[in-house]
């Protein structure tokens, strides 16, 4: 685990580039983002995924998750959107772990595939977190909106409980 860190901690910059020029490219809602901006947030998410992959605390990637989400909505973006581009990390990161066990003599094939085990159930509890969070946000939101109706249909003396239709 401590190699994998090493090896991620020490391609951040490189993960973080390919991303940001692989994310706007495939997933076109992302290139109305400025640059700097989705830099910023690539690298939030990155200190926080190898957070999740380290310890297995989701705690720090929730809370940038909710933030993202709470923009990205605001945004217009929809949920696969997003989650497409939380699944680009797999790739990316496979390709530069690819280039990093094959310098490794002996056993590099199988921590390669330990690695990778590792990258996949790490991006999936991710992309878990992340949905959660963003089904907390539109709940909110929608219990947000119901208590603002409930709250103008009682000033205007309206009592829905007793509202019914009638089939025509």
């Amino acid at each position: 685990m401590i190699l994998l860190y090493n090896l991620l901690e020490k391609n951040k910059e490189r993960i973080i580039l390919t991303l940001l020029h692989k994310i706007p490219k495939e997933i076109r809602p992302y290139a109305r983002i400025p640059r700097p901006e989705l830099k910023n947030s690539l690298e939030y998410l990155y200190d926080a995924y190898l957070d999740l992959l380290i310890s297995g605390d989701n705690t720090q990637i929730r809370r940038i998750f909710k933030y993202v989400a709470r923009v990205r909505l605001a945004q217009s973006f929809t949920l696969g959107t997003i989650l497409r581009a939380s699944l680009s990390f797999t790739p990316v990161i496979r390709v530069i772990l690819q280039e990093e066990f094959k310098k490794i003599n002996g056993d590099g094939r199988q921590l390669f595939n330990r690695a990778m085990s590792q990258i996949e159930k790490t991006t999936s509890d991710s992309v878990v977190a992340f949905s959660e969070v963003f089904q907390e946000h539109i709940k909110s939101k929608v219990d947000e909106h119901n208590q603002y109706l409930n709250e103008q249909n009682k000033n205007l003396g309206v009592d829905l409980s007793r509202f019914i239709l009638f089939r025509a």
